[in-house]
């Protein structure tokens, strides 16, 4: 991606990344009515430090992806899901380590 087309998508909506490998499962669960959400970690900063760093940043990035999971889970554990065609989505079974602290 360019850096007019990068800097242009950034002012819209103020994304710090871009990734594309989840848009497939993105535009599947659209299309089937299903919710959907992609969590990520980063460990590449795109400046040239990303050898130097990978050991550092994936641990923090796993790290990162775990809270918010398991924040996701315990949120949403006891939610009914409708998507945005109206049909029920049943609740996900329970996640370990997703319990009420």
């Amino acid at each position: 991606m360019d850096g007019e087309r990068r800097a242009a998508i950034r002012d819209r909506t103020e994304a710090m990344v871009v990734a594309w490998e989840g848009a497939g499962g993105a535009r599947a669960c659209q299309f089937s009515g299903v919710p959907f959400v992609e969590i990520r970690g980063v460990t590449d900063s795109a400046d040239g430090a990303a050898v130097r760093d990978f050991e550092i940043n994936v641990k923090q990035a796993l790290r990162s992806v775990a809270v918010v999971t398991i924040a996701l889970a315990r949120i949403g554990r006891d939610l009914p899901l409708t998507s945005d065609r109206g049909r029920h989505v049943p609740a996900s079974p329970r996640v370990p380590g997703a319990e009420p602290s």
